[in-house]
Parts: structure tokens; C-alpha cells; sequence
């Protein structure tokens, strides 16, 4: 794990910097869900005091990301599959909007790197293949909120970590079946067709919600 320069940096920003390494290592899933977090160890691997992380990992409860129990300390939350229905829901919504305003905001440049994230896949999907597909995935997604520049939906996103959480579970469903819906979303944005944009986003989004809600379905039978 990389160690922070705790030298040059004053509390409160040694507290942000803590703070932002601890999340990407959540949502970069090198700290599991449910894994518990030891102060001792993080302090001892990020190279600072017990006292920036116990600030941080205050602030990522407030964010969602951690949970805290008295007396058992902090894990890694581990979001029910019902959370985890309730995140594409609001996803499909977010990134609806974002799609319709990629198709229309998008430069020649931004439309080519969109092309590129899933150009070349195809059968059979080995084990390598899809763990890159998953990366493209989150990528793709990223840089649509990112052409579609809607500052407060990129605020709702990043504040309940809308579209990385929405990965803790790995991919929902295989490269087979999205594939199409990403290649389909991606010429409706080159086509400018922001109202087809759009409504592919959601679709692809609350497929996804669908299969999280069969699987309720299926334990609670």
C-alpha cells in the first residue's frame, strides 16, 4: 500500500489525503466489504498517526462506505442486495439524464474515446477478458458524466457514490448480454439522439436493478 508523505502535509489535509487513499482502496475493492479495518494496520501502511485515520474513517461512514459498531470498530459496508437495488434505481435516473446531455455536448474526440472502451470484445470471455470489460465498464460510465458536464448531477453521483458503489458486487451480468446495450448506448450518443440516449441509459441500468430484484424474489420464496 502506498505510503502518504505525512511530513508535508498540515492535519487537515493529511485527514483529506488519508480519507481519499482509505476510499479508493473501497472502491477500488482492495479493502472488501465486510472486511474490518484496524487502525493499527492502516496507520502502519498509509505511514501516519491513529488519530488522521480515525478522523477519515469517520467521514467514510458519512459517506456510506464504512460501517461502525461500538465495541466491534469499523468494516468495510457490505451493501444488501435491497441497497444495492435501491443504488440502480437512482443510477438509472443519474445516468439517463447524463446520456441525454453526452449526445448533445459530446466533441469528436470525447465520441472516439467512447468508441474505444469496447471495441474489440468479443467471445469467448475468459477470465482476463471480462475483468477488463469491468474496467472499461466503469470507465465508460465515468467519462459520460464527465462529457455530459451536469455539475449538480456529478455532485449526487459523487456523493453517495452512485456509480463505483454500484460495482461492489463485480459485474451483475455477463459481458454477453451488456456488450450490445453499451455498443447501442454509444451510437445513439454519436447520433446525437439524446432522447434514445437517454432512454437506453436507464434501460441498461435497471436490467440490471431486475436481476437484483429477482434474486430477492428467489430468497424470499
Amino acid at each position: 500500500m502506498e505510503r502518504l508523505s505525512s511530513n508535508a502535509l498540515d492535519y487537515d489535509d493529511l485527514v483529506t489525503a488519508v480519507y481519499k487513499k482509505t476510499k479508493d482502496l473501497i472502491l477500488n475493492n482492495d479493502l472488501q466489504p465486510g472486511k474490518k479495518l484496524r487502525q493499527e494496520e492502516l496507520a502502519r501502511s498509509l505511514g501516519v498517526s491513529r488519530t488522521p485515520i480515525i478522523k477519515a474513517l469517520h467521514l467514510l461512514v458519512t459517506d456510506n462506505l464504512i460501517a461502525y459498531t461500538p465495541r466491534r470498530g469499523f468494516t468495510v459496508k457490505e451493501l444488501s442486495t435491497r441497497e444495492m437495488a435501491e443504488i440502480f434505481y437512482v443510477r438509472s435516473l443519474l445516468d439517463g439524464a447524463v446520456a441525454r446531455e453526452a449526445a448533445v455536448k459530446a466533441n469528436p474526440d470525447a465520441l472516439a474515446e467512447l468508441d474505444s472502451y469496447f471495441a474489440g470484445f468479443a467471445p469467448p470471455w475468459t477470465t482476463e477478458k471480462t475483468v477488463q470489460y469491468m474496467r472499461n465498464d466503469r470507465l465508460f460510465h465515468a467519462r459520460l458524466y464527465d462529457i455530459g458536464d451536469v455539475p449538480l448531477l456529478c455532485r449526487m453521483n459523487e456523493m453517495f457514490n452512485i456509480s463505483r458503489v454500484s460495482y461492489q458486487r463485480g459485474l451483475l451480468r455477463d459481458p454477453s448480454e451488456t456488450l450490445a446495450e453499451h455498443l447501442a448506448l454509444t451510437d445513439a450518443v454519436k447520433n446525437r439522439d439524446a432522447e434514445l440516449a437517454e432512454r437506453l441509459a436507464r434501460a441498461h441500468a435497471m436490467r440490471s436493478r431486475a436481476r437484483l430484484l429477482s434474486e430477492l424474489d428467489e430468497a424470499e420464496e
